[in-house]
C-alpha cells in the first residue's frame, strides 16, 4: 500500500508542486529581476519573467524600501515582511512575504524565492474586530452609567422613606425612571 502511494506522487515535477501553491512565488535575481514564477502568480499577474518585481507587484519603476528579497540576497537568511500589492485588474491586495536564499555551489545567494500569502481576509476581520470592541466599550460605558443611577436612585428613596421624607423618596424616584427609560436606548 505504501508503494503503491509513493509511486503516485513520485512523478510529480517540482514546478507541479509549485504551480499547485496557494499563493504566490516567484524567484528573482540579485537586481531583483523574475526569473520563475508559478501558476498562481500567473493568473493573477501575467507573466512577469525578466520584468523587475517592484514593476509588477507596485507598478513603478522604484525599489521597495524595505525589500526583503534584496536582505536576503546581503545576509543570506529568511525575512519577513509585509507589502500592499497591486493586481493587474486593479485590486489592492495586503501581503505576507518570505523570502529566501537559494544558494550555489560555493555557498553564495544565487537567487531569492519570494512567497507571498494574500492577508486581506484576515485585515477585513481584524477591523471588524476592532468595530466591535470599541461599540462593545462603548455598550458597557453606558451600562454602567444606568446601573450606577439606578442604584443612586434607589439610595435617595431608601433614604426618603427612612427620614419620611417623601420630597427626598420623589426626587429618588424620578432618577430611577430617567435610568430605567433609558435601557430602551442601550439594548
Amino acid at each position: 500500500m505504501q508503494q503503491l502511494a509513493y509511486s503516485q506522487f513520485h512523478d510529480l515535477t517540482f514546478k507541479s508542486v509549485l504551480d499547485a501553491l496557494p499563493c504566490y512565488l516567484t524567484i528573482q535575481d540579485v537586481n531583483l529581476n523574475i526569473l520563475f514564477v508559478n501558476r498562481t502568480f500567473l493568473n493573477d499577474f501575467g507573466d512577469g519573467v525578466g520584468q523587475s518585481c517592484y514593476k509588477v507587484f507596485q507598478g513603478t519603476e522604484h525599489k521597495c524600501r524595505r525589500c526583503p528579497v534584496q536582505k536576503t540576497f546581503m545576509d543570506g537568511r529568511v525575512h519577513i515582511a509585509e507589502e500592499t500589492i497591486l493586481l493587474k485588474d486593479g485590486t489592492v491586495n495586503q501581503m505576507i512575504v518570505y523570502s529566501a536564499p537559494l544558494f550555489d555551489i560555493l555557498g553564495n545567494v544565487s537567487a531569492v524565492i519570494k512567497m507571498l500569502t494574500n492577508v486581506n481576509m484576515i485585515k477585513e476581520v481584524q477591523k471588524e474586530l476592532v468595530t466591535l470592541g470599541q461599540s462593545f466599550a462603548v455598550l458597557t460605558h453606558d451600562l454602567k452609567n444606568m446601573l450606577e443611577g439606578l442604584e443612586g436612585g434607589a439610595y435617595v428613596v431608601d433614604e426618603g422613606i427612612k427620614d419620611n421624607d417623601m420630597g427626598l423618596a420623589r426626587k429618588g424616584w424620578h432618577i430611577l425612571r430617567k435610568n430605567i427609560t433609558d435601557i430602551p436606548r442601550v439594548t
